[in-house]
């Protein structure tokens, strides 16, 4: 079974303070395919000082200025977005015929 326990905080994947693990079951044999470990208070509050204090310097910025760190994010989630959906039994061959997504 896999596990996921990292979440997105401040531009980086990051161990979450949460130690509460929630298992995730495949819908249609209802066994367990993957744990993930939750967020807690401590890392929503962190996620948002960190979000609170981007905004200022993120609304001073231009499109093209903006549009590499968003390319950085769409590089880093899509592989482990087409593994997710290439491991699950359901979502598998809809995985092996979709395109990579881009950003235009």
């Amino acid at each position: 079974m896999k596990t996921i326990a990292t979440i997105y905080i401040d531009g980086q994947f990051v161990t979450p303070h949460g130690r509460e693990p929630l298992v995730l079951l495949d819908p249609a044999t209802e066994r367990e395919t993957t744990t993930v470990i939750l967020a807690d208070d401590v890392d929503a509050q962190r996620a948002i000082a960190c979000a609170k204090a981007a905004c200022p310097a993120v609304a001073r910025t231009t499109r093209e200025e903006r549009m590499p760190w968003l390319q950085r994010l769409h590089d880093a989630w899509t592989p482990f977005w087409l593994r997710l959906l290439a491991s699950h039994p359901a979502t598998a061959p809809a995985a092996a015929r979709m395109p990579e997504p881009a950003i235009a």
